[in-house]
């Protein structure tokens, strides 16, 4: 997969449509199983391929292409996702009617107070705990990747997330009820 990436930066656009065949499924169904909205999914596909093409002369190295392009793919996801929110958002307190500053007060509490319950969450795991919930989580990296990374053998790596998720399980359940109550 090195050797796409490198024609794919040198403009290659046979290695182009390749790595677009190769992994458009794999980012389809990682995508509608994030947001259920297939055109969001298909209109994110299509700008990060773009951008890659776009940009191709200007991109980095990349040793695990599949980890990369859902990587790149998520972040693209939830700024989509976020903007189109902000959007909607608009219209549950159109313009005119400003929030009073009770009600400022009260969102901006909560919102800081799950921050807080968030990291007070993650600050009870270990420091490798939290490197690979980082890696598996928010980085969409395998089992494999990562214990090739953390030099690491898989059943270790699966061990921690497993650890590291049973502890975050714990706060999970208060943050979740938190939320639904306060944080609207």
């Amino acid at each position: 997969m090195t050797n796409l990436w490198e024609s794919i930066k040198k403009g290659d656009k046979k290695a182009f449509i390749e790595l677009y065949e190769t992994f458009y499924q794999d980012l389809y169904a990682y995508g509608f199983k994030i947001s259920g909205d297939k055109e969001l999914v298909k209109d994110c596909i299509q700008q990060v391929y773009l951008e890659i093409w776009d940009n191709r002369e200007n991109q980095s190295e990349v040793n695990f292409l599949k980890s990369y392009l859902l990587k790149y793919f998520k972040r693209k996801l939830f700024r989509e996702m976020a903007q189109r929110s902000k959007e909607s958002s608009s219209y549950d307190n159109p313009i005119g009617m400003e929030l009073s500053y009770e009600e400022l007060l009260i969102k901006n509490q909560s919102s800081e107070d799950l921050q807080f319950k968030l990291h007070e969450a993650l600050d009870k795991l270990t420091n490798k705990q939290k490197q690979v919930i980082k890696m598996k989580f928010f980085e969409g990296l395998t089992y494999d990747e990562i214990a090739e990374i953390t030099s690491s053998k898989n059943r270790t790596v699966y061990n921690q997330v497993y650890e590291a998720l049973k502890i975050l399980k714990q706060y999970i359940s208060t943050l979740a009820i938190f939320y639904l109550f306060f944080a609207k």
